[in-house]
């Protein structure tokens, strides 16, 4: 096995570990200049440094701070390829809806009442 595939496979694991990812609320919650820029990396996908460094306007020393704090706090990560990083957000999965496991009970009383109300 690709001993490189094995050390980013367990990088990525770690990262996972790390947080679950970023909420909208959370975004909403960010200073402006972060907030702005985590939107607007969603909004691309996928953006190598020199397009942060457009896209902030600044010297490159604000857009570098900005960056690291996002990957320290695990909101963005870094894939690298072919010696060129590329940063993503990573995003928190939608959490689905917990359905009680009495539903069934539960709408079977519900129509019971209903036909009684009818009477």
């Amino acid at each position: 096995m690709n001993t490189g595939l094995f050390e980013w496979l367990q990088r990525e694991l770690e990262e996972q570990e790390k947080t679950n990812g970023l909420t909208m609320t959370e975004i909403l919650a960010m200073p402006d200049p972060l907030r702005q820029l985590v939107n607007w990396m969603l909004r691309q996908q996928s953006v190598d440094f020199a397009e942060i460094v457009a896209f902030v306007g600044k010297d490159e020393a604000t857009p570098r701070a900005m960056l690291e704090a996002l990957i320290e706090r695990g909101i963005v990560y870094q894939v690298l390829n072919d010696d060129t990083a590329r940063y993503h957000v990573r995003m928190a999965s939608r959490r689905g809806r917990q359905i009680p496991l009495d539903i069934w009970q539960a709408l079977e009383e519900k129509i019971r009442e209903d036909g009684e109300k009818e009477r």
